[in-house]
């Protein structure tokens, strides 16, 4: 969070919002998010305490009813043509550009 404001900073103390205000300014979805982010970090904070106690809890009562929890992701993998496949099925949910482009990180990953 501090990289943002430190950020926001420099922007502007540099006079790069009065030099290239076409270009690069800060748009309101943008300014939104970078405000509502500290919010966000406190809320986090305070909540942590919380959600970790309630992960305690859930586990020793599974623990108590002798439900074993599977924590080995090996067996959710997908294959590298049924991610190609997923991404050429799915042309209806996303324009073409960003179709193109998944298939080509598929590819490049499947290369390497």
């Amino acid at each position: 969070m501090w990289v943002l404001a430190a950020r926001w900073n420099y922007l502007r103390d540099s006079g790069f919002q009065r030099d290239h205000a076409e270009d690069h300014r800060i748009q309101p979805p943008e300014r939104v998010a970078l405000f509502s982010s500290y919010g966000l970090a406190v809320f986090v904070k305070l909540f942590h305490p919380v959600v970790s106690v309630a992960t305690m809890i859930v586990h020793y009562v599974l623990w108590l009813l002798r439900i074993k929890v599977q924590t080995d992701q090996s067996k959710h993998k997908m294959s590298m043509e049924e991610l190609r496949m997923l991404v050429l099925e799915s042309e209806q949910f996303l324009p073409h550009r960003h179709q193109k482009m998944l298939l080509n990180l598929v590819i490049w990953a499947a290369s390497r």
